[in-house]
Parts: structure tokens; C-alpha cells; sequence
């Protein structure tokens, strides 16, 4: 079983985001740039641990904020992993904040992808509405 208590929390550079997991308020939160040297190597130990813990049959509702300033093709691949793997619970929601219309498309093509709720947070004006 997950321990509630556990904190994981990355500290960002000017290559990667801030990645934090707070169980008890079931938050995901990914903010800042992602454009690392090796994504693959960065992100593995993180979707190893969301591999984890989505194994536990969690019934609460998480919420996954990705609010990416700058990211890479790789990172986006890393992205739709990541959300594919939440999406075996049954109540996941991203909260996609974006500043422009690329990367407004590139989360609408994400969400495509999978079976979670997109809600779409525009920064400049914060407008929200879900997909």
C-alpha cells in the first residue's frame, strides 16, 4: 500500500520540471520546461514509480497538473505515457495549462489519446472548459 505521507517532489533545473506527487490531496503536479538531454532516462524512475502505485487500485480521484512552460517531442512522448498509465484508475483529471495555441493542440492530441478528463486552462486569461 502507498503511504499518504510520502511526498515525491523533483526539483526543477533549467532542462527539466518540477515533479511533486502529494498522496494526501492526490495532486501530480509537473511545472516549468522539459527539454532534458535524455528524457527517456529522466522520466524512467518516475513512470516506474506511477507504474507502482496505479498497481494499488486507487478509488480516489488524482488530479495530474501539467502546466509546461517549453517541452521537447520526447518529453511529449513521455507525457502520453504517463497520462495512459493514470488512466487505468477511475478517476483521473489533467488540468492542461497553456499559453499558446501549439501547445493547446498538442494536450487536445493528447487527450485524444486517452480515456481521462482534459480539462484546458488557457494561462493568459485563465478560461477553463473540459474536453
Amino acid at each position: 500500500m502507498y503511504d499518504k505521507s510520502l511526498t515525491i517532489r523533483v526539483t526543477p533545473t533549467d532542462k527539466t520540471p518540477l515533479l511533486e506527487f502529494l498522496p494526501r490531496d492526490m495532486i501530480f503536479n509537473m511545472i516549468g520546461v522539459s527539454i532534458p538531454d535524455d528524457a527517456k532516462t529522466f522520466y524512467t524512475p518516475i513512470l516506474e514509480w506511477i507504474e507502482e502505485f496505479t498497481n494499488e487500485n486507487i478509488e480516489e480521484p488524482i488530479v495530474i497538473n501539467i502546466d509546461l512552460d517549453y517541452f521537447s517531442i520526447q518529453s511529449a512522448s513521455i507525457l502520453l505515457k504517463m497520462i495512459k498509465i493514470f488512466s487505468v484508475l477511475p478517476k483521473v483529471t489533467v488540468n492542461w495549462f497553456y499559453d499558446d495555441p501549439d501547445t493547446e493542440e498538442i494536450g487536445r492530441d493528447l487527450a485524444y489519446m486517452v480515456t481521462v478528463t482534459f480539462n484546458f486552462i488557457n494561462k493568459n486569461n485563465r478560461i477553463w472548459y473540459n474536453s
